[in-house]
């Protein structure tokens, strides 16, 4: 009948729509991949003040780290680690089950 084929054309333009807004999205970071001021850091005091700022953020969660003890020296920007990071720990806890331990 014709609401099958509207409700197929309705799902078919919302993942259209969300390609879109995912491609608008990667656009935007390539944009600040490239444009960023890279310096040279320290990248284990980056990951623990994150790890930090997400067992306050997250507390139905556990954060561990396992950094070395020695410096680990990059060049980077180290606002765009952190928005990684923040990605790929949302990720994480949408996807892991309440009282889950995530390891950075």
């Amino acid at each position: 009948s014709a609401r099958v084929y509207l409700d197929r054309a309705r799902q078919g333009s919302e993942r259209l729509n969300g390609i879109l807004k995912a491609m608008g999205a990667a656009t935007r970071v390539e944009e600040a991949i490239s444009n960023a001021e890279r310096v040279r850091f320290d990248l284990v005091p980056v990951i623990r003040a994150a790890a930090d700022s997400y067992r306050i953020a997250f507390t139905e969660r556990t954060f561990a780290t396992e950094t070395p003890d020695e410096p680990v020296e990059i060049e980077g920007a180290p606002d765009l680690i952190v928005q990684m990071l923040d990605k790929l720990v949302d990720n994480a806890v949408d996807f892991s089950p309440t009282g889950a331990q995530i390891v950075l």
